[in-house]
């Protein structure tokens, strides 16, 4: 098998599109014309025993609405009083108002076709009908034979409440169904309360012109016929079944209820199905010819174009992959020497055309930010590494330098030196917050405390030089804002602005939010930004800076911090996202 299977590309597809494609495809469309003609075979028999089941249905449906009718009869109180009193009543005005009764329950039958007739008889020998005594009398319709006085007089005397059965006249000939045949409901109509009768109804259904009435509400019209048990015809569209031949139909449909059997003019499709209630059969009659046509015919037209279309096929695929394949080799040698060359290639875009050279360009493009990404990697190493020392340096013996200054601390309040004290306490608070690296946003809350204890040391430093003024909204007190934010401004406006400056100097803190974001102001009456400029520092300052680094890594652009000149002083403004974050309840913390 390897020696038959060819090595190039372009022939491997070819070969696997002709055994994996054209192959299984040709053989799938000879079964199917094979098999075409047995599929609209069983694709009429579906159809033509759907009709059947669903002129069952019908027929179901049509006993449940004659029962229902008779319900309402029987407990419908005038009708009685008409039926058990005849003698209170005209008999002229006594008749008409059970017809109407009668012909209302008729006309509620909505799957009878109008086919279906009533017929009643009360203990006074008196009779009455849903149709005009004229028609009833006629031997064209054959209702007449449901309404005679002895047939409810041997119901009657059988003692049965409810009875299902056919009637009809007998027919002319041997192979001929009867001129007229009904499928009746006999029923005792009762008194409430007892099993006293006070009537007798009988329902009457013609078959045969309610199988032709639903025989029209097909699309395609077929013959249906209806015979008992033992395939005795009762009813026939047409002239196409003998009893011998209905015989062998019923016969067949018991064991198969779709039956292909050679007729006169070609193979004809027989189905059938059992009806219960009238302990007959319902057969159709489907000649193969009205659909199938010359099948033959059309099934060699069809193999000749499948046959013409899968040459056509194998020479455009011949074609297509010979044009796939020469730009793949290429870019195979292109992209074979990307670790030879340590990714320095270039694919040559003039050789491509269409999806290729996009391909080539994207290719291209790729190794372009290969490099890119190689050269940023690079110096993102070389800055971690450095900003790890940074780190490692910053937390040498942070804890001895936290435990000596509250040494410090307790022993100036052990001398009585209140002052020192209180400075160790807040320069602890100070370095205790700058030391937990857990959280990078704090509550504005806290944020004001490590303020106050840093202007307390400054304040307790200078002599008490400056005042400091807070204005802080009260629904911003548990915003989140970057941990030691306020600090650097407050530090620059006393630096920068406070201590080259004469006299009493103020600094104005003021937090406002809005619907989205939190405004917060430092603003000092120093001698503002350009005189500030002129005093020299002994070190490069980092504060400001540094805030700005931290505003940009946190918020990603959404943060801004300006200094805005005075006339006297400097405002430092700072705007962030207003993000909320309310404290956990002690009893919450503790549940």
């Amino acid at each position: 098998m390897r020696r038959l299977w060819p090595d190039k590309m372009r022939n491997k597809l070819f070969a696997a599109v002709l055994l994996f494609v054209l192959l299984p495809f040709s053989v799938l469309q000879i079964r199917n014309f094979n098999q075409l003609e047995a599929w609209l075979k069983r694709n009429i028999s579906q159809q033509n025993l759907a009709q059947l089941e669903m002129m069952k249905g019908n027929l179901d449906e049509l006993k449940i609405d004659m029962i229902r009718s008779v319900l309402l009869l029987e407990h419908d109180p005038e009708l009685r009083q008409h039926l058990t009193n005849p003698a209170g009543y005209d008999p002229e005005d006594r008749k008409a108002f059970v017809r109407g009764k009668l012909t209302a329950a008729r006309n509620a039958l909505a799957n009878s076709g109008g086919y279906a007739e009533y017929f009643l008889f009360d203990l006074y020998g008196n009779r009455y009908a849903s149709l005009p005594e004229t028609e009833l009398q006629s031997s064209r319709t054959g209702w007449g034979a449901l309404a005679e006085p002895s047939l409810f007089a041997q119901w009657a005397a059988s003692g049965e409440s409810l009875s299902w059965g056919v009637r009809g006249t007998a027919a002319e000939s041997y192979n001929e169904a009867p001129r007229s045949s009904f499928y009746t409901l006999t029923v005792k109509l009762e008194e409430s309360g007892g099993n006293r009768p006070f009537a007798y109804l009988c329902i009457g259904m013609d078959i045969n012109g309610w199988l032709a009435f639903v025989n029209d509400r097909f699309q395609v019209k077929q013959s249906f016929y209806l015979t008992d048990h033992r395939g005795v015809p009762l009813f026939q569209t047409d002239d196409g079944l003998g009893r011998s031949m209905a015989a062998a139909v019923v016969a067949s449909v018991k064991s198969d209820p779709s039956r292909y059997i050679e007729g006169p003019g070609g193979l004809e499709l027989y189905s059938g199905i059992y009806l219960p209630g009238l302990d007959g059969y319902l057969l159709n009659r489907f000649p193969l010819h009205l659909v199938s046509g010359d099948l033959q015919r059309m099934q060699n037209q069809m193999f000749m174009t499948f046959l013409l279309t899968v040459a056509f096929f194998i020479l455009v695929t011949f074609a297509l992959l010979s044009a796939i394949v020469r730009p793949l080799n290429v870019m195979q040698k292109t992209m074979a020497g990307l670790v030879e060359r340590n990714l320095d290639v270039h694919m040559p875009e003039s050789k491509f055309r269409g999806e290729f050279l996009t391909l080539a360009r994207a290719f291209n493009r790729m190794i372009g930010d290969i490099h890119k990404l190689i050269a940023r990697l690079k110096e993102e190493e070389r800055s971690k590494e450095a900003s790890r020392f940074q780190v490692l340096m910053s937390q040498m013996n942070p804890h001895f330098l936290l435990n000596t200054l509250n040494t410090i601390k307790w022993n100036a309040r052990n001398h009585g030196d209140a002052g020192t004290a209180e400075i160790c306490r807040n320069l602890g608070r100070l370095l205790e917050n700058s030391l937990n690296t857990e959280a990078d946003l704090i509550h504005l809350k806290d944020e004001i405390e490590l303020v106050k204890s840093y202007v307390f040391i400054q304040s307790f430093r200078y002599g008490h030089a400056f005042e400091v003024e807070y204005a802080i909204d009260g629904q911003a007190a548990y915003a989140l804002v970057p941990k030691l934010s306020l600090q650097p401004l407050v530090e620059n406006a006393i630096q920068h602005g406070l201590l080259p400056m004469e006299g009493k100097g103020r600094i104005a803190i003021r937090v406002e939010p809005d619907r989205r974001r939190l405004h917060l102001e430092v603003t000092d009456n120093g001698v503002g930004l350009a005189a500030a400029t002129r005093y020299p520092r002994r070190r490069q300052g980092i504060g400001i800076g540094n805030l700005r680094e931290r505003l940009a890594l946190l918020y990603r652009g959404e943060a801004e911090l300006r200094l805005i000149a005075l006339e006297r002083g400097t405002i430092a403004r700072m705007t962030l996202p207003l993000l909320i974050a309310s404290p956990h309840r002690e009893e919450e913390s503790h549940a």
